[in-house]
């Protein structure tokens, strides 16, 4: 069985030795080591293979917070989990939810510390994404002085959180300056996080409105901003089959006999059109065309034969052939002159295309 490798970070030198002394007999499953600052943590982290870091809140210097937003930022593949002497409501709802950053709650027994250090290495998933949501519920929680400078992975946007005391009092980016910041900032997802241990403020400090508020706020703008990506994304799908089937069409306008060609979805939406002549008649003929496909295509899959995938008719409008592709029908008219076995394996490669 191979060792993991754990770093438990305290400054309190007797809780450590206590920890460590407990978990020695677990030799088998972890290698141990121990650091009293954020400091020494860092400079071990750089010269050897961690798995697993667990660390005070509460540090002098560096506290536990700057060393999370550090690990978070240069080993985002490592698991950490924050100790903390709170027995709040918010950090024990947060501990059941999991996440990001996973607490342990002070006094700890080495049971539960083995129990926690098992189920962390055992997850398949260990990339680290910290939130300014959680971190700023820290710093509230910690009733901490300090500025976060947040970059965000996907666009490089920057901006500035200052807290007095947990109290958030001043936001900026680029754009804005303070509610209005603040709620764009806690919109962004994917985050890199620069702790400054003081408050750095302009000269026209503006207290910003309640913490939990500017969350909401800011998790509804995320719910929008994902809507218009999906709405952009099918947008350009729908904008890229169009594409597709006007240059397949054009081919099928080389058969002898042409008249029409024609894609449409199976709500009877049209995606392209051509016709020689007579196009609003031969619109609507393909549009009821299209109904019958559909409600014959029904009808089949009730009796458990499947999809209807192609039909052929004639009509006074002319020869009519169909070829369904998942949610698009592929018609084609011919005149009396046209040549159906070119028309059949033209619509099949069209359909195979796509």
């Amino acid at each position: 069985m191979l060792t993991k490798r754990v770093l438990i970070v305290d400054d309190d030198k007797n809780f450590l030795f206590s920890l460590k002394d407990g978990l020695s007999k677990y030799s088998d499953e972890i290698d141990l080591m121990v650091s009293t600052s954020a400091e020494e943590a860092l400079a071990l982290i750089e010269r050897n293979i961690v798995d697993l870091i667990i660390s005070d809140l509460r540090m002098e210097r560096m506290d536990g917070l700057q060393l999370l937003t550090i690990v978070a930022r240069k080993y985002p593949h490592v698991p950490f989990i924050l100790m903390t002497a709170y027995g709040s409501p918010p950090i024990k709802e947060k501990a059941k939810r999991g996440g990001a950053i996973r607490y342990l709650e002070k006094p700890i027994t080495i049971g539960e510390l083995i129990g926690a250090i098992r189920e962390v290495l055992n997850e398949t998933e260990t990339i680290m994404n910290v939130s300014i949501i959680d971190i700023s519920q820290l710093i509230f929680l910690e009733r901490k002085t300090c500025t976060l400078k947040i970059v965000s992975k996907e666009n490089n946007k920057k901006g500035t959180l200052s807290f007095r005391e947990g109290k958030l009092i001043y936001a900026k980016t680029d754009k804005f300056e303070g509610l209005e910041a603040a709620v764009e900032i806690f919109s962004w997802e994917n985050v890199n996080i620069f702790i400054h241990e003081n408050a750095v403020v302009e000269e026209n400090e503006n207290l910003i409105q309640n913490l939990e508020f500017i969350i909401i706020r800011a998790l509804e703008q995320r719910e929008v901003r994902a809507e218009e990506i999906k709405k952009i994304k099918t947008q350009t799908k729908e904008t890229k089959i169009a594409f597709n089937y006007k240059k397949l069409v054009e081919n099928l306008k080389e058969i002898p006999g042409y008249k029409a060609a024609a894609v449409f979805n199976i709500n009877g939406e049209q995606v392209i059109f051509d016709a020689l002549k007579d196009p609003d008649r031969v619109r609507k003929y393909f549009l009821q065309m299209t109904s019958l496909f559909v409600a014959g295509s029904r009808a089949t899959e009730k009796t458990g034969a499947g999809q209807m995938g192609f039909i052929q008719t004639d009509s006074d409008m002319g020869k009519f052939l169909a070829r369904r592709r998942k949610k698009f029908i592929i018609m084609i008219l011919l005149g009396e002159d046209g040549n159906l076995a070119l028309a059949k394996d033209a619509l099949e490669e069209v359909s195979e295309k796509l």
